[in-house]
């Protein structure tokens, strides 16, 4: 299971299956499927948790510019752009491993950081989120105001 290659369309195709359709039955491979987004979705959350709203989201929330680059150990790790009260965020590790997340950027009691693409292993892009969880409690982050704009999607 964890040696398949998932990507944002795979979450498009399913979705439209299992929402689209109320009537359709689910074969084993997209409840797979559900399983893998469900389970990163999981990582996601603890991100959330342990990262946005421990300091991420105030950092990014005081700058004057809409993007950021977060280093981790002097690796460039995460990059946000912020609109329309929302930040996009960009885990990636080269081009063929990124994942992205949308996470409310007002002070929201509960945030609601949500999954929006992926391209990667199960394994690897839950490696990504978990590192960089463990890198920030760790300490070992670095936020960088990106003057550029620069937005870094898959």
């Amino acid at each position: 299971m964890t040696d398949r290659v998932y990507n944002t369309q795979m979450m498009i195709d399913l979705t439209i299956r299992s929402v689209g359709d109320r009537r359709c039955t689910l074969s084993p491979d997209d409840l797979e499927d559900v399983i893998i987004f469900e389970n990163i979705g999981a990582d996601i959350k603890e991100f959330d948790r342990l990262v946005w709203s421990k300091g991420l989201r105030a950092r990014l929330d005081a700058s004057p510019v809409k993007g950021a680059v977060v280093y981790v150990d002097g690796k460039e790790t995460l990059w946000s752009w912020s609109m329309a009260g929302r930040v996009l965020l960009t885990f990636r590790e080269s081009e063929d491993v990124w994942l992205s997340a949308v996470a409310g950027a007002a002070k929201e009691d509960e945030s609601r950081a949500g999954l929006q693409g992926l391209s990667g292993t199960l394994a690897q892009v839950k490696h990504l989120v978990s590192n960089f969880t463990k890198a920030w409690q760790e300490g070992r982050t670095e936020v960088v105001e990106d003057l550029k704009g620069t937005l870094c999607i898959g």
